[in-house]
């Protein structure tokens, strides 16, 4: 397999991708499954070694619950990781 060269918007994707997943709870391999494809391949994705297909970009906003757009959107996703960010975690509501 040769070398690939990824766009600025790929680079977007993959970080996007990653921080989103992270902060939905969802892991590599949860995703995987989710856009039909491995964790190893969504690890390879988010390390910007591999790019998101259209498909895999649509079946991973569906499984995030995240708009298309906040892949490719560092604003969009922004408010999206900071909406997650303040939900009500487990921990919370069993210590109250």
């Amino acid at each position: 397999m040769g070398d690939i060269t990824l766009s600025e918007e790929d680079l977007r994707v993959s970080a996007n991708m990653k921080q989103l997943r992270e902060a939905s709870g969802v892991t590599r391999h949860e995703l995987g499954t989710a856009i039909e494809r491995s964790g190893v391949l969504v690890g390879a994705i988010e390390r910007g070694v591999r790019r998101a297909t259209p498909k895999v970009r649509r079946l991973a906003a569906d499984r995030l619950r995240i708009p298309l757009d906040a892949l490719t959107d560092d604003e969009l996703a922004a408010e999206f990781l900071a909406a997650l960010r303040r939900e009500v975690r487990p921990e919370a509501v069993t210590a109250a």
